[in-house]
C-alpha cells in the first residue's frame, strides 16, 4: 500500500548508516505472494514475509527492534481506533514511528 511504501522510505532513510540493519516485515492475511515490484523497493534490506494478521506480525517483530516504523492510512479521531498503526503503537515493545 502507499502508506506502507512511505513508511519504508522513512525507515530506509533512518537506517542509512551501514552499521544499522533494517528488517522489513510484509504481513499478508493469506498465502498471496508479494509482488516483485514491491520486493524490488525493499532490496537490499532483510525481508520477513508473514502470512498472518499484520498487528500480530508487527508486534512480534517490534519485540526485537529498537524502532518500529509503520504507515498510516490517514484516519483520525474515532475512525483511527482499531487501526493497525494504532494497535501496533499501543502493543509494541519498541518505540513506534507512525508515518502519514
Amino acid at each position: 500500500s502507499e502508506p506502507s511504501l512511505r513508511a519504508l522510505s522513512v525507515a530506509a532513510a533512518l537506517c542509512d548508516d551501514p552499521a544499522r540493519r533494517l528488517t522489513v516485515v510484509v504481513a499478508t492475511r493469506d498465502e498471496a505472494s508479494v509482488p516483485d515490484d514491491a520486493l524490488a523497493r525493499i532490496h537490499p534490506h532483510r525481508v520477513l514475509i508473514e502470512h498472518r494478521r499484520p498487528v500480530e506480525a508487527l508486534v512480534e517483530a517490534a519485540s526485537r527492534a529498537d524502532l518500529t516504523v509503520v504507515g498510516a492510512r490517514g484516519a483520525s479521531g474515532l475512525r483511527a481506533l482499531g487501526s493497525v498503526s494504532e494497535r501496533v503503537a499501543h502493543r509494541a515493545a519498541s518505540s513506534v514511528l507512525v508515518v502519514r
